[in-house]
């Protein structure tokens, strides 16, 4: 019988002390009830030029990005939508019961397929915004962007402002 606790003790002291590590290496937590549009509006608001970006409509979402229709209440795109930049963000939260990862998925393969897709049907210096292109996890939260290095930061920035608890 002590046979069996020794091997049971050692592991519940390696995770203690791996949940201690966690929580002196600064594990952040984010809240999961900001709304993703009014997270969209606070964001854009940090971006350089936003003034001709609007959301993306629910086909969009539905087809460009591969989300179901209950997902869509949680999703925005927000897109260039006149001249030549090639400007765009996106923020999705899963629900409470879903990891973020599906949205992981998804953000990757949407920002695959847009660089797979590239025609150049925008100006060539608007390229390296694509080809750059990133996104962050925060908790619940999937946030992408295909903009300038400066307003990919502050976009994150705010996007992590708005959520930390």
């Amino acid at each position: 019988m002590n046979g069996k606790r020794l091997p049971a003790l050692l592991l519940l002291t390696v995770l203690f002390l791996a949940a201690l590590v966690g929580c002196a290496n600064g594990q952040k937590t984010y809240r999961s009830d900001v709304d993703v549009h009014a997270l969209a509006e606070a964001c854009g608001a940090k971006l350089a030029s936003t003034s001709l970006m609007a959301d993306a409509d629910e086909d969009y979402l539905r087809y460009r990005m591969g989300l179901s229709e209950s997902f869509l209440p949680n999703a925005v795109i927000r897109i260039q939508n006149a001249g030549t930049a090639l400007d765009e963000f996106g923020i999705l939260r899963a629900p409470d019961n879903l990891s973020p990862v599906l949205f992981e998925d998804t953000v990757k393969a949407y920002l695959d397929a847009r660089n797979e897709e590239w025609t150049g049907l925008y100006l060539a210096e608007e390229y390296p915004k694509l080809r750059d292109a990133e996104y962050k996890v925060f908790g619940q939260y999937v946030v992408y962007a295909i903009l300038s290095e400066e307003d990919r930061a502050a976009l994150f920035a705010e996007a992590e402002a708005q959520l930390l608890k």
